[in-house]
């Protein structure tokens, strides 16, 4: 576990705002300490609500007027995304749910032959579990439509049903 400063904000009045939060290892997870929530589930946020609440609350107030904004997304799963940026916080560029997402039936090694950003067809061989014991390959994993990935799966060791890739 790794406590580290994970927001700030300066004041013209007084010391600067800090917000610490902690790592847990490969995990990646973010939570702030105080109510144990993620403040990227938590905007447009409420200020009359939970700590995390209010921070979103008053962060979303400070934006308000911009006419563009960069996000630099760090998505809940682990793994290799499309670069993308957000062009506008009122805009619908890409929508979760349009995503097609890819699972493994089985567990076992991933042996990956397509990464993010790459084309695929339907039906074309996108990488295969292989079981880690005998080495031989379990399936192969096929594109279900045709598209560009978007994520990509990027730890080794793969278990039943895992999704393993989207497709925009």
């Amino acid at each position: 576990m790794k406590n580290e400063i994970i927001f700030s904000m300066k004041s013209p009045f007084r010391d600067t705002f800090r917000i610490q939060g902690f790592r847990f290892g490969e995990i990646e997870k973010r939570f702030w300490a105080m109510d144990n929530t993620d403040i990227n589930r938590m905007f447009p946020g409420y200020n009359q609500g939970e700590t995390t609440q209010r921070i979103a609350a008053a962060l979303f107030e400070a934006i308000q007027g911009y006419t563009y904004g960069i996000r630099l997304a760090s998505f809940y799963v682990p793994g290799d995304f499309v670069p993308h940026v957000r062009i506008d916080y009122n805009s619908r560029l890409l929508d979760e749910e349009e995503l097609v997402p890819v699972r493994t039936p089985v567990s076992g090694i991933l042996y990956k032959m397509k990464h993010a950003c790459d084309s695929v067809k339907k039906g074309e061989v996108m990488a295969c579990v292989i079981d880690p014991y005998y080495g031989q390959v379990l399936m192969e994993i096929q594109a279900p439509s045709s598209g560009i990935i978007f994520f990509a799966h990027n730890k080794p060791l793969v278990l039943q049903n895992t999704v393993v890739y989207k497709i925009v």
